[in-house]
């Protein structure tokens, strides 16, 4: 790229400041750019939209675009403003990281493909793993229900339901979070071990516990039965 083109790509990102002679067309361009980074991210983050001042907000997406987010793909440019939120903390918002993880979760769900959601019977006789679309997070802020005034730990269950093409979310207790996370990476007789010894319960006790909750992730195709 020469020097010349370099420049001009340098002040529509606003890197660069214009001359004072600047053209209109050329301070036209910076302002387009502005706007359908805007645009893209408030899009994507409507709830954040809606609480976050303005003028914060308008200044930490400049200093994004200034960064020059590297992504080809236009959809993922929230996703980059998100990790750049992670680094400069710009929104000064202490439920910001828990809202903009229950916001992209969304976009990124939709964006995806998933093997078809498979309704299964829950049995404990079986070997079983979640569903390739499924998400866990432990929330700090109740963000799925815009309550940001005082921190309250709630657990949340993502999912993409292939049939109704939509993404799902379902506030599930602490016991199963932990439960599921361990899933993600081991059997159901390590998760359970692992549980047990902590809460300091019976694997049979825990068992029951589970059991109903088990048998409505099975019939939902949360859970995926892995054939032997």
């Amino acid at each position: 790229m020469d020097k010349t083109m370099e420049r001009f790509f340098d002040q529509s990102l606003g890197r660069e400041a214009y001359e004072d002679n600047a053209t209109v067309g050329q301070k036209l361009y910076q302002s387009l750019v502005f706007h359908r980074f805007n645009e893209v991210i408030s899009n994507a983050f409507p709830i954040l939209h809606r609480h976050v001042d303005k003028t914060i907000f308008h200044a930490a997406i400049k200093r994004f675009i200034q960064e020059a987010p590297s992504t080809p793909f236009i959809w993922e440019v929230p996703l980059k403003f998100w990790e750049f939120e992670q680094t400069h903390r710009l929104l000064g918002l202490p439920y910001c990281d828990d809202l903009l993880w229950y916001e992209w979760s969304e976009v990124s769900l939709m964006m995806d493909e998933y093997p078809v959601l498979l309704t299964s019977e829950f049995s404990w006789e079986s070997a079983w793993t979640l569903h390739e679309s499924v998400r866990l997070r432990a929330l700090q802020y109740r963000v799925f229900e815009e309550k940001f005034d005082t921190p309250e730990t709630s657990y949340l269950l993502a999912w993409y339901d292939t049939h109704e093409t939509v993404a799902c979310y379902k506030e599930i207790g602490e016991a199963l979070f932990r439960f599921l996370t361990r899933l993600e990476q081991s059997t159901w007789k390590s998760a359970l071990a692992d549980i047990a010894l902590q809460a300091d319960v019976e694997e049979d006790a825990l068992r029951n516990y589970f059991d109903d909750a088990l048998h409505t992730l099975a019939r939902l195709g949360i859970l995926r039965r892995i054939e032997s």
